[in-house]
């Protein structure tokens, strides 16, 4: 099995183009990737293991439904999720 790489070595644009063309494992691999850090920010706002749990797993599915609104052209894959991350859970906190 091959180790998954760091967020920081993620080619966001193949693995987003790979995901939207119905890849499980790219999908699986960003989730991996980058889940340790949404659920930090949704914990940082809920204070709440639990609701951040399901806050993080939230933010996936939205994120998952908006993989074709991504363009590399714009920045990378970490700080475009982060982005849509922290303004989907700061609607949430309203």
């Amino acid at each position: 099995m091959e180790a998954l790489k760091p967020a920081s070595e993620i080619n966001g644009a193949d693995l987003v183009r790979r995901a939207r063309s119905g890849d499980g494992g790219a999908w699986e691999e960003i989730v991996t990737a980058f889940s340790r850090r949404i659920f930090n920010l949704a914990y940082r706002f809920t204070s709440n293991a639990d609701a951040a749990e399901d806050l993080t797993q939230d933010v996936f599915i939205r994120i998952y439904r908006t993989l074709d609104q991504y363009d590399p052209k714009q920045g990378d894959l970490a700080n475009w999720l982060m982005r849509l991350a922290r303004n989907f859970i700061i609607d949430d906190y309203r």
